[in-house]
């Protein structure tokens, strides 16, 4: 059996030829997503070929066409598709290509296509040849079109293109009642993390002499990162410091005040090996999202999964789409105000360290035993295959 997997995710060395140096990075936590649930899929000994829609645009990259790219590696075959990098023409050609090359892949085995249903022109071609050839179709929602779209046209055409799979990987059951599914076949797997960070050791030795709060993901205003910045200043914790990774609409205010208070750093975009490698040098990791806000139903933050598995310590939000079984092994924001948050970052950073330590290992351990890509590929392989 082969699985063609059709996203924008590149293989890594491919991707960071066109994106290592470049200010306008697309998406990391989407291609880490793509690159964990391949990978998955392939250590479950399934043959996976990618078609693979280069995440590029006009904005990031000034090259008006790119030729194809076959990469093999660790038995995953990268199909990544030529691109005339022009708008609107760009979309067609995509779509033409994903469903060419998804014909031509099937015809060597008896092939399930797995597409990310928000890539519309790649999911549209291959949901195409699946429709026309007969091929099992799943859709893989991460996110519902109206949350991550504005033109409501275009919104329209992908909740429409949504109902036409044949299955569903969802992220929360929250997604079932708002997507027109009609009782197919479906799974909720909010999310995975690399079997791999099972090796990587949380050593308490290494931990900075001082005590480091990072929050790593997009800094737009509506995740947090405001009442976040707010709270950390009231706490005012003896020799500790905020370390923020990502950028975002709040970035001109962020470097406002981190010239006022030199104990907030911003790091600023920065490859996700070196985040991780931080995190678990970190005292304490914080996700402050929101919770009243609509779209937090749907989604769960891929974040929360990585910081989890670093064995450093979490304090999020207790997100509508994040799973009962978790909230042993994080600490919760149950007040979600500048000054709840204040006092929840000064508990915390003031407890020994030692029982610190040993309940970020224990969310490690919850994490990479029961959600690692490979697990959660299989849950996925035995309930749609």
């Amino acid at each position: 059996m082969q699985i063609i997997y059709v996203s924008d995710y590149c293989e890594k060395e491919y991707f960071d030829m066109f994106f290592l140096d470049n200010k306008k990075v697309p998406n990391i936590a989407i291609q880490k997503y793509h690159r964990l649930l391949v990978n998955g899929f392939s250590n479950n000994g399934v043959k996976v070929s990618t078609i693979s829609s280069l995440p590029i645009s006009q904005n990031n990259c000034s090259k008006k066409f790119i030729r194809k790219k076959i990469i093999l590696d660790k038995g995953i075959t990268y199909n990544h598709l030529s691109v005339f990098n022009l708008i609107i023409f760009k979309n067609i050609w995509t779509l033409i290509l994903s469903f060419i090359n998804t014909i031509k892949l099937s015809k060597k085995d008896k092939s399930i296509v797995v597409c990310d249903a928000l890539n519309l022109p790649a999911a549209t071609g291959a949901l195409l040849a699946s429709k026309i050839f007969k091929i099992k179709s799943v859709a893989i929602v991460t996110d519902l079109p109206e949350h991550v779209l504005t033109n409501k046209r275009i919104i329209s055409v992908n909740n429409k293109l949504i109902n036409r799979f044949d299955s569903y990987i969802l992220l929360t059951k929250e997604m079932i009642n708002k997507i027109n599914i009609n009782n197919k076949k479906n799974i909720v797997i909010e999310g995975f993390v690399d079997i791999n960070m099972s090796d990587v050791e949380n050593d308490f030795k290494l931990k900075t002499k001082k005590k480091i709060v990072i929050y790593a993901g997009c800094t737009h205003k509506k995740y947090g990162i405001d009442y976040l910045v707010d709270a950390f200043i009231a706490a005012n914790v003896e020799d500790s410091e905020l370390h923020i990774y990502g950028s975002g609409d709040y970035d001109e205010n962020l470097k406002k005040i981190a010239k006022e208070y030199t104990n907030i750093k911003l790091q600023g975009m920065v490859n996700n090996d070196i985040v991780v490698i931080k995190e678990i040098e970190a005292t304490l990791l914080v996700n402050p999202r929101p919770t009243n806000q609509e779209f937090t139903k749907y989604s769960f933050p891929s974040k929360n999964m990585e910081y989890m598995a670093s064995g450093t310590p979490v304090l999020t939000t207790n997100l509508s789409g994040m799973p009962e079984e978790y909230l042993e092994f994080v600490y919760i924001i149950d007040d979600e105000t500048t000054e709840g948050l204040c006092e929840k970052i000064k508990f915390i950073l003031q407890k020994d360290k030692n029982s610190l330590h040993d309940f970020g290992m224990s969310a490690k351990s919850f994490i990479i035993k029961n959600k690692s890509n490979t697990d959660q590929a299989k849950k996925i392989l035995e309930a749609l295959v």
